[in-house]
């Protein structure tokens, strides 16, 4: 029965990975990850800290220097620019899962994702400079997809890390540096499809602790037919293992335990964000006197997960108000992702943007 449902998380999980709208250019069928990696793999060591140097040069208003650095990274890093223009049209981009345990997923860092997303920043800025308004919304439209992309990754870590790549490419370089004020009227109307396709097709957190869960299921099985220790297949990952592998009888009993929990906590999934957290919170704490290893994939940080993830889903609704606000002059609500709906209000100072459950407010300038 552990493997079977092990099995059929997986399935469920291939199902969900479908391909995604292409957001510009001519569609590739296949997926873009390899040209990602090459991407990410051709920037150099230092481009980390000169980001940190042009941040320092950018805040002290030493405007030729910082151009000229700028200018630099750009200039020297176009391979990059170029292969991630190429993986954001194939028609997929998230990492393919490896179901075979020990196999690692090919899942792209934080920093050298991090250091790409700022260049597409950069470059946007210097195309809008340039009066090149067209390549400055088709680069911000490659990150956008590239955060987009990682986040259907099959691991939490995966979704967090594409999560704070779109919000740069998104709401950082469009509210946050404002680069919306500087697009004509077309391409913002470009942005305003972009970014209602993305909305759409937001990739979900619901079916990510089920791969672990499965990969970990597999672990097992995998451990069981060779016959070693499942405590030495799988201790590294809980300390658990060594007080409930001792019997199959035991791991199976375990198992049980847990499917009953985890039923508890997807039912929890569906209630208002407030009591969603609270019960989550509680049933966390449960989980940790429990000491059950088929849990370990869980625990605390599927509460910062679905948060950050809403908080970014947030922000990008919070950009196509704006987009619309720019185009139109006015703007209506969208749904917030925290529940009922984003409050909008328009006030001399600008448009200020509230949501209820997240208690905080952004004011578009």
């Amino acid at each position: 029965a552990m493997v079977a449902q092990g099995m059929s998380q997986e399935l469920e999980f291939e199902a969900s990975q479908l391909d995604r709208p292409v957001l510009r250019g001519e569609s590739i069928e296949g997926c873009g990850l390899a040209e990602y990696r090459r991407a990410v793999d051709s920037l150099p060591a230092e481009m980390l800290d000169d980001w940190y140097a042009y941040t320092k040069l950018k805040k002290s208003g030493v405007e030729v220097q910082c151009k000229a650095l700028r200018d630099k990274m750009i200039d020297s890093n176009a391979e990059a620019l170029e292969a991630l223009a190429l993986g954001a049209r194939h028609t997929r981009g998230h990492a393919e899962v490896q179901w075979e345990p020990g196999l690692p997923v090919d899942c792209i860092g934080l920093l050298e994702g991090r250091s790409l997303s700022n260049l597409v920043v950069l470059a946007a800025e210097r195309h809008l400079e340039r009066g090149e308004a067209q390549r400055a919304t088709d680069v911000l439209m490659d990150g956008m997809q590239f955060g987009c992309d990682l986040m259907r990754g099959p691991t939490g870590i995966s979704h967090a890390i594409g999560l704070a790549l779109l919000d740069i490419a998104c709401f950082d370089a469009l509210i946050e540096k404002q680069l919306v004020w500087s697009l004509p009227k077309s391409q913002i109307q470009k942005l305003q499809v972009a970014l209602e396709q993305l909305d759409t097709h937001f990739p979900q957190t619901d079916l990510l602790q089920e791969a672990e869960h499965a990969l970990l299921i597999r672990s097992i099985a995998k451990a069981s037919k060779e016959g070693r220790s499942l405590a030495e297949v799988c201790g590294p990952l809980n300390s658990s293992w060594e007080d409930v592998c001792s019997e199959r009888a035991t791991v199976l009993a375990e198992f049980e335990k847990a499917n009953d929990w985890l039923g508890r906590y997807e039912s929890a999934g569906l209630l208002p964000w407030n009591e969603l957290r609270g019960e989550w919170e509680r049933l966390d704490q449960e989980s940790r006197g429990l000491k059950n290893p088929f849990l370990y994939t869980f625990g605390g940080k599927q509460i910062g997960l679905e948060s950050g993830h809403r908080k970014v889903l947030m922000k990008l609704r919070i950009t196509r108000i704006a987009l619309d606000f720019a185009i139109a002059g006015q703007a209506s609500p969208l749904p917030d992702p925290f529940g009922g709906e984003l409050i909008v209000t328009q006030t001399d100072a600008g448009l200020q943007i509230r949501s209820l459950a997240d208690q905080e407010a952004f004011l578009i300038l």
